[in-house]
């Protein structure tokens, strides 16, 4: 299309020498008219009407084809810039990813450098907790069966309460997606009181302020973690060689959560306050700070629909609010206090676990609940036995190699159903085919996961901790 319309255009340029043929032939026409004596206006008319309409056709083509050319001309300039757009769009797509992996690591970081502040309180706790289960076992070995169940009752206070602090512990340093639910944001701060403890320190008070209402919030509970941790931390760097506390509350205001983290550090300048949220500004000396404390707690407040406000004030102190939308909702408890509920059984189960204490253990509360256990060492003999004995169930330790196998093994025996017991370190997670619970375990717990799951109970689904 584009060559026709040059071609008609170039035509259209011969039309002054056409008109130029004319004037020639009309100057002639003048000369042979001034011989022949005729009027010279009626002849120097039609030059002049032709030369006119000459030049303006001329023009037009000249403008027509200038057009084109243009048209042209922004068409590819168009072209070229979609295509800077395109390789513009993919570069910026790179960064952001780039970006985000980047501070995905020093979120990842942070935590641990956050965990070596909390390592030697931590060592100082479990040791507490360990003294408490020697002695009471060695107590209780020595005799004395009247003291028997009060010391039974302090090993196992003792032993969850360091099966807590490591479960808290390894929640807080695994870096996986956070698994979005309902939080009881006031449950959770009460949770890793003792590991923000610890990472206070011993020479700050750490106060905290929270009531009996239900403080329930939709986010993650790594997520909140991080959140709490960040201002807790902030706070303390803020008191650094100064006296005063920390003081943390939660509490409800017009329908949302707020969490209060207030301090009587050294303070923000008006300046620094409206910096303070912006990623990797920090006022710390170099190797002291990220920079991404408080743009991480943003950024966790602009996908869960919250807010912070920040009032400081220099060497007063400072105020962080955290305003989360209430989540009104029933939460129930799971405590492995009390007597069991739904363990009785006869079924019979076979346990393929190699650590011999633990296969003792659990192959005792099973017998004391009614089950027949079936033990065996490997994943070798495990099979042999699932073959000869078809047991309802296969208890399996994920430390075993071969273990995750057994989805295989229990579709090839449809009657068998396949429980995992994995350490909490381990990032393994239950399917529709496979349920999952955690180590350490108590009695009621693992006795509730193998009842439902001999029960085909959607609940087993979910991982458990005495925690």
């Amino acid at each position: 299309m584009n060559t026709l319309i040059s071609i008609a255009a170039r035509r259209w340029i011969c039309i002054p020498s056409i008109v130029f043929t004319i004037l020639s032939v009309a100057a002639v026409q003048h000369l042979l008219v001034l011989e022949i004596g005729f009027d010279l206006q009626r002849m120097f008319l039609p030059a002049l009407v032709g030369a006119v309409v000459g030049w303006m056709l001329s023009s037009i083509a000249k403008l027509t084809l200038r057009a084109r050319e243009q048209s042209n001309e922004l068409e590819a300039n168009k072209v070229k810039i979609e295509q800077l757009n395109a390789s513009l769009e993919e570069a910026l797509t790179h960064q952001i990813k780039a970006r985000t992996e980047v501070e995905r690591e020093l979120i990842q970081a942070q935590r641990m450098g956050s965990v070596g502040h909390m390592a030697a309180g931590i060592a100082h706790d479990l040791n507490n907790v360990l003294t408490v289960i020697l002695g009471s076992a060695e107590l209780q070995q020595w005799g004395n069966a009247i003291d028997i169940p009060k010391r039974a009752g302090l090993i196992a206070h003792a032993a969850q309460k360091g099966a807590g602090l490591i479960c808290r512990l390894m929640t807080f340093v695994r870096d996986q997606a956070d698994e979005f639910g309902v939080v009881d944001l006031g449950y959770l701060v009460r949770d890793i009181q003792p590991l923000l403890k610890q990472l206070v320190g011993s020479k700050t008070p750490l106060e905290t302020n929270i009531g009996d209402d239900n403080y329930t919030v939709m986010s993650s509970g790594v997520g909140l973690d991080q959140m709490v941790l960040n201002l807790v931390a902030n706070a303390r760097d803020a008191m650094k060689n100064r006296e005063g506390s920390i003081r943390i509350r939660v509490h409800l205001s017009k329908g949302e959560v707020v969490l209060t983290v207030s301090d009587d550090g050294v303070g923000m300048e008006p300046k620094v306050l409206k910096l303070a949220t912006q990623a990797l500004y920090t006022t710390k000396a170099e190797g002291e700070g990220t920079g991404l404390g408080l743009s991480i707690v943003q950024r966790q407040l602009d996908s869960l629909g919250g807010r912070i406000q920040i009032d400081s004030e220099p060497d007063v102190g400072t105020v962080v609010q955290i305003n989360l939308p209430h989540a009104v909702t029933d939460v129930a408890s799971d405590s492995s206090d009390g007597p069991p509920s739904w363990t009785n059984g006869t079924e019979s189960i076979l346990i393929a676990e190699n650590d011999v204490t633990i296969q003792f253990t659990l192959t005792s509360i099973l017998e004391h609940a009614g089950y027949t256990v079936i033990r065996a060492p490997n994943i070798g003999a495990a099979r042999e036995e699932l073959v000869r004995q078809k047991p309802e169930l296969v208890i399996c330790s994920t430390a075993l190699p071969g273990c995750n196998q057994w989805a295989d093994s229990s579709a090839a025996l449809p009657n068998t159903k396949v429980l995992l017991v994995a350490s909490f370190t381990e990032s393994i997670w239950p399917t529709d085919d496979l349920v999952l619970v955690h180590k350490p375990y108590s009695a009621n717990q693992i006795l509730r996961a193998v009842r439902q799951t001999l029960d085909d109970n959607p609940v087993t689904l979910k991982s458990e901790s005495i925690a």
